[in-house]
């Protein structure tokens, strides 16, 4: 039956009077069951936890009952149904913890070693490099040594270098002078010589410096 009551509230609720002004006399007048109302009901969330023998929890009215409703721009008074009360917010426990202890008491600070100072080790006088402690005219005279050495190692491979092509130059003539007589004409020779390290125009200079 509570039930059924609280549907026919809601519907009282939501559905806006068709005119207002009529309602508004009849209601004044004692008769009908006109107007608006509006049912609690109470949702609350968990006991917090247990603080000097005492906890509490939230409690709200999740139909969010005022006494207005607004409706074309006008209020209208509602009449506010609270049937079980509003549920206990606050209740003894035993245990936990208490608040002088939970806001007094801080971990302790951890024991530091004492700071050391530090030593540094003596400074020591290096030694100065063999280079430095040189005469002025030393220093300029062994790059000049350096240089005319490898000036003279670049001649050095260049005048080997120079000289074994020409003993190569003079073993290739030997070659075709003997292919030659073996009746190897010049295009056997060039084929031949075609895959090895001699370049066309040293080929070309031996063959005709080899003419007969």
């Amino acid at each position: 039956a509570d039930d059924d009551d609280d549907a026919d509230v809601q519907t009282q609720v939501v559905t806006a009077p068709a005119q207002p002004q009529v309602q508004e006399q009849r209601r004044n007048s004692g008769g009908g069951g006109g107007g608006f109302a509006c049912v609690r009901k109470w949702e609350c969330g968990p006991w917090g936890q247990c603080i000097d023998a005492q906890q509490t929890r939230t409690c709200t009215d999740i139909r969010a009952c005022n006494d207005t409703i607004t409706i074309r721009n006008r209020d209208y008074p509602v009449f506010i149904i609270d049937r079980q009360g509003m549920p206990e917010t606050e209740q003894s426990c035993k245990g936990g913890i208490t608040s002088t202890l939970a806001t007094q008491q801080k971990p302790a600070a951890p024991i530091l070693p004492p700071v050391q100072k530090a030593t540094l080790p003596p400074l020591e006088a290096k030694p100065l490099s063999l280079w430095k402690s040189l005469p002025l005219w030393y220093k300029i005279i062994i790059p000049l040594v350096i240089i005319i050495l490898l000036a003279l190692l670049v001649l050095l491979l260049f005048w080997h270098r120079k000289k074994k092509v020409k003993t190569n130059i003079n073993e290739l003539k030997d070659w075709i002078i003997k292919s030659k007589k073996a009746g190897a004409s010049e295009d056997d020779i060039r084929k031949n010589l075609k895959n090895t390290q001699w370049t066309s125009e040293e080929i070309k200079q031996v063959l005709t410096e080899t003419k007969s």
